[in-house]
């Protein structure tokens, strides 16, 4: 019994924290070592914030373009349903009033102007004051769709491919992009989106289609 108790002290003085060579040390920093703490901190910010913003822009521009594909597939639909007759830009309604383009392709993918919304548009839809888009952040290349009665098919036009069909839309008061300054270029890299009549998006610069008509003219005329 002493033999155990002798060992259980033993053991309690081992594991003593009062023992001097078991004690944890603490201090505090000192005032260098923490402006050198913030030093480190704001060089990581420095260097991984232009990373993560551009990104963001990236994911952005990715969005935009499933958006795009989204509205080529409304308007494939409405193709097949008019007999290969493009929806126009716009066009007189029975009541006397206008169709936009938006309009018809949203019976198929979405009637909430809100939907075709660019993620990297700071600018909302809204009222026609000059403040909003009043359509959309997106534009169709009407010289291609035609407008009101001057109406096309989809079988007429030669090469689908390079024929500029909606684009991101620079203007807010209007809901048609014919000439290269009506593109907007922002996205990441100055860049803007433009969907073409086969469906596919790419991302161009403002050098790539110029400032004219003649980039929308492409593929059919």
């Amino acid at each position: 019994m002493e033999n155990s108790n002798l060992r259980i002290t033993q053991c309690q003085k081992v594991f003593n924290p009062e023992h001097p060579h078991m004690a944890m040390k603490y201090r505090n920093f000192t005032l260098l070592e923490l402006l050198i703490v913030i030093a480190i901190i704001m060089i990581l910010a420095s260097v991984l914030l232009p990373s993560l913003s551009k990104a963001r822009s990236v994911t952005q521009r990715i969005a935009c373009t499933n958006i795009l594909k989204q509205i080529s597939t409304g308007t494939q639909m409405y193709v097949q349903d008019y007999n290969d007759w493009l929806p126009s830009g716009s066009m007189y309604s029975g009541g006397g009033g206008t169709i936009y383009w938006f309009e018809h392709v949203g019976n198929y993918i979405s009637r909430r102007k809100s939907y075709f919304k660019c993620p990297s548009e700071n600018v909302a839809v809204g009222p026609n004051t000059g403040e909003f888009f009043y359509y959309t952040h997106y534009g169709i290349n009407s010289r291609l769709t035609g407008d009101y009665d001057l109406l096309r098919k989809v079988s007429t036009i030669k090469s689908p491919s390079i024929a500029a069909h909606y684009a991101d839309n620079i203007n807010k008061d209007t809901f048609r992009v014919i000439y290269g300054f009506n593109v907007s270029f922002r996205h990441v890299a100055g860049t803007g989106n433009l969907c073409y009549l086969d469906g596919h998006v790419s991302s161009k610069k403002i050098n790539d289609i110029g400032n004219g008509s003649s980039y929308f003219k492409e593929g059919f005329e």
